[in-house]
């Protein structure tokens, strides 16, 4: 199984965790505690070394030669000062996987000529704005999970989309598998 279908199926998996998270969690009762999510450091810190890392393979492309050795150095130098200096580190971390998200999905959706490679095309560019949004203005993804936790109508949306992306990438996964 290849490393795109490997990586498809652990999202689908994580974006169901998501949804589990918000279903469960996501009380008016629990906004105090759900909202310190959004500047966790800790949990914070493993997805921006994950969009660090998964950068790596991406950057070599662009830097000059001399520093393609220092690139994976780099990536850890970052993630360590990135734990002690940046704010909202948790949903910076997060919207950098998913512009990595989103781009993958694009490429993948037309390396592997899926059916509907359009369709996941633009779900992969939907993605990608989003972490960029998430990136940008972290405190909106603060604002996002106060309105779950608030609004019933907007935790059933969330977890729609969340299910829906899940079905997405499950779909591209099986199709890759097919298409073999």
């Amino acid at each position: 199984m290849s490393v795109f279908i490997t990586v498809l199926f652990a999202a689908a998996a994580v974006m169901f965790a998501a949804a589990f998270f918000t279903i469960t969690l996501c009380r008016p009762e629990k906004t105090a505690y759900c909202e310190k999510l959004a500047r966790n450091r800790n949990f914070g810190v493993i997805l921006a070394a994950a969009a660090l890392f998964w950068c790596v393979p991406h950057a070599e492309m662009v830097v000059f030669d001399f520093m393609k050795k220092y690139l994976l150095l780099l990536a850890a130098a970052g993630t360590v000062l990135g734990y002690f200096f940046v704010d909202y580190l948790f949903a910076r971390g997060l919207g950098g996987l998913l512009i990595l998200g989103g781009y993958s999905l694009v490429h993948g959706s037309f390396e592997y000529s899926l059916p509907g490679a359009a369709a996941v095309a633009v779900a992969g560019w939907v993605l990608g704005v989003a972490g960029i949004l998430v990136s940008g203005r972290p405190a909106w993804f603060r604002d996002v999970i106060r309105c779950c936790c608030r609004n019933r109508g907007c935790r059933i949306t969330v977890v729609a989309v969340l299910i829906l992306y899940s079905a997405i990438l499950i779909y591209c996964g099986v199709a890759s598998c097919l298409s073999r």
